[in-house]
Parts: C-alpha cells; structure tokens; sequence
C-alpha cells in the first residue's frame, strides 16, 4: 500500500568546484527516494559552511549519508521525524562556497545559523526557499572538495499541496524541476513506527508532520477558488464581453457611416469647385460644407480612437474569459483528483482498520481448516483400522472353515 506524491529539486546555489555528490535517494522512472530527513550535522568556519552529513528517512528506516567537505562533523541534531520535517532554508553564498546555512521547520524551530555570522560582503547572494505547509526537504545534493570546504548545495523536496507549493515558488521567483515521484509504504513506515514506539526510540505525535499532513491532504481543496465561485465569475465576465462585442458592432457601424458621410462631403466640396454660380455664393456654400466636413472628421477620430479603445478592452476582457475558462477546467480535475486521493486514502485507512480484523478471522480460518484435517485424519485411520478388523475376522473364519472340513 503506497501513496505517490510529486518531488521536485530545487538549486543549486553556490560555486562549480569540488565534486558532485546526490543523496535524494534511490532514484528510477518507478518512484523512489528519502521521505524525510532525521538527523543532520552542519560544521561551520568562520568565513563559510565547511561539512555536511546527513541521517534520512526510508519508509521508516534509517539510512546514513555520506560526509561532505571537512572532517568536523558539526553540532548533531535530531529531528522529532516524522512529527517534524524541516520546511524552510536560506543561506548565502558566492561564485565558489556555500557561505551561510538556515533552516527552519514545521514546529517553528530555527536551525543554524551555519557559517558566517554576519553578513558583511555585498556581493554575497542570498537564497530562500520557503514551503509551509506545501511540502518538506527530503533530500539533498551538492559539490564539495574545494577548499574542502561545501562549495554548493541543492535540495529535493517532497510536495504534499503542490497549487500552494507551486504558487508560492512562483511568488519567490523560483524554478523547480520535476524528480521521479516519492512512493510513501504506509504500512511499511507504521510498522516500523510501532516498532520503535515500543522500545521508546520515537516520541509519536500523531497531530504533526507527514501522517498528519498525509490526513488532511484530502481536506486541502480550500486554498483553491470554489467551483460555484469561478461558474459565476465566468457568466458574469461572459455577460460583460457580449455587451462589448455589441457595443464594439455599434461603434464600428458607427465609424463606416461617417466615414461614406465624409466621402460624401468632400464628393460636395469637389461638385462646388466646379459649379459656375457666383463667387459670393460659392464662397458662402464652400465655407459652410468645409466647417461641416471638418467638424465630421473630429467625430471621425473620436470614433475611430474609441473603436480601437473598445477593440483593446474586448480583447482583454475575452484573454480574462478564457483564462477563467482554463482555471475552471483545472479546478474540476483538481477536484476530481483529490476525490479520487480522497477515496484511495480511505480504503487504505479503511484496510488498516481492517487489518487486525483479517488476521482474526484468517487466524479462525486456519484454526477451522485445522480441525478440519485432523478430524479426517482421524477417519482415516478409523477406516484403516477398520479394514484391519474385517481381515482379521475374514481369517478366522477361513480358518474356522478349515478346521471343520479336516475333522470331517
């Protein structure tokens, strides 16, 4: 019984130098990798990060990685896994070394800093990734060696809400790229959970971490817009860009008639140039045609102008539609998949449930099947016994038989 959920990497940030070293895991096209980070030992310098090494998460399992840059190892620390998960790092760092480490988890509990105190060389860029409540940092990657020192670092994450995930990326201005999944083994990890529960190696809080968040991921659906919401934004958005697609008609009706009215006019101003009729009249006709031509071209250019103001509004108003149309279709299939998660969740919680019952009842069976083969057993034996019996009779009566027919 598994649940699938997206990983992404994120970084690197830091130098090119040293050698690559990648512990996001087993990695395969299938779905694989660490679930969750446990413990982790940071050694710091004065002037940058000098050494990393990390103890992850494995369905449940403890797995060690390897140690990156200088051999100081750093200050332990533990995590209350899977309670708590680490969701939030920033730092510093150079064209060449990781200078300053932070993280952060979903208790509110700040981890470093490592490396540099304070912050003095502008020239320093800073990196912040931040996933509350959206995800937690599974694994990591990086180059070390020059310097030995930690020259730069990457991170893969484990996405639990990928639209808040996503979107806040987004909001910070940054690029994740798409890992094979994670494949969580529920009952593999409760298993070793419970194991370690009874010998008092894990504090279980079932309020916090993953298995809470693998609870609630169903319930996740109101960081999104509701359906009816965006239905009626559409029909109301539809609404408004019909009566501009009329008004817009209106408007460039408008603009043809006066513009065969100006045509027309100057066809007039041209008709008088060529009359014969006094100078005087002329020149009165001629003045008030050519005041009426240019007051018809002023109302021209306003339309004209308005059309295209019109055209560029609808435009817009029909570019809004279809994005509203697309985010509607996104949010039925978002729904569709988290009923879908919803009721996959269930059945596996349901057969957890269950399971303690199966095992009775495969127990009972057993027990039953049991009984079964040794009552025919034992009618096996009855009838062979039985078979001896009338044998031992059918000799004694042959003999019997014998008897009788010698004294005769």
């Amino acid at each position: 019984m598994a649940l699938t959920l997206t990983r992404v990497k994120v970084g690197p940030w830091g130098g090119t130098g040293g050698s690559a070293w990648d512990e996001g895991g087993y990695d395969d096209t299938s779905g694989g990798g660490y679930t969750g980070i446990r413990s982790m030992s940071i050694g710091s310098s004065s002037w940058c990060v000098s050494s990393m090494l990390f103890v992850y998460d494995d369905n449940g399992r403890r797995v060690k990685g390897k140690l990156h840059g200088v051999k100081d190892f750093g200050t332990n620390v533990e995590l209350d896994f899977p309670g708590e998960v680490l969701t939030h790092i920033s730092g510093y760092h150079d064209s060449k070394l990781i200078r300053r480490l932070e993280f952060r988890t979903n208790r509110n509990r700040t981890l470093g800093p490592y490396g540099v105190n304070i912050i003095e060389n502008e020239q320093w860029r800073q990196f912040e990734v931040s996933m509350e409540k959206a995800g937690s940092i599974v694994g990591f990657s990086g180059r070390s060696g020059n310097y030995n020192y930690i020259d730069a670092i990457s991170i893969y994450i484990a996405v639990w809400n990928p639209d808040r995930f996503f979107n806040t990326l987004r909001e910070q201005g940054i690029i994740a790229y798409q890992m094979p999944p994670i494949r969580l083994q529920l009952r593999k990890m409760e298993k070793l959970k419970n194991e370690q529960v009874e010998r008092g190696h894990v504090k279980g809080n079932p309020e916090e971490g993953q298995e809470h968040l693998i609870r609630k991921l169903p319930s996740q659906t109101q960081d999104k817009p509701p359906l009816a919401k965006l239905e009626k934004e559409q029909q109301e958005l539809s609404r408004r860009v019909q009566e501009l697609e009329e008004l817009y008609e209106e408007t460039k009706q408008k603009v043809r008639d006066i513009q065969r009215q100006v045509e027309q006019k100057k066809e007039r101003l041209r008709e008088l140039k060529s009359s014969t009729m006094p100078r005087d009249v002329y020149q009165r006709q001629y003045l008030k045609e050519n005041a009426t031509l240019r007051s018809m071209e002023e109302h021209l250019k306003q339309l004209e102008w308005r059309e295209q103001a019109m055209q560029q509004l609808l435009q817009k108003k029909q570019q809004e539609l279809r994005h509203l149309k697309d985010q509607i279709s996104e949010t039925k299939r978002y729904e569709e998949d988290i009923k879908k998660k919803r009721a996959l969740l269930e059945r596996e919680q349901q057969d957890l449930l269950n399971e303690p019952q199966m095992i009775r009842k495969l127990k009972e069976q057993q027990q039953e099947v049991a009984r079964q083969i040794s009552l025919l057993e034992h009618l096996e034996t009855l009838k062979q016994l039985r078979r001896r019996l009338e044998e031992q009779q059918k000799k004694k009566k042959k003999k019997g038989f014998i008897r009788r027919i010698f004294w005769l």
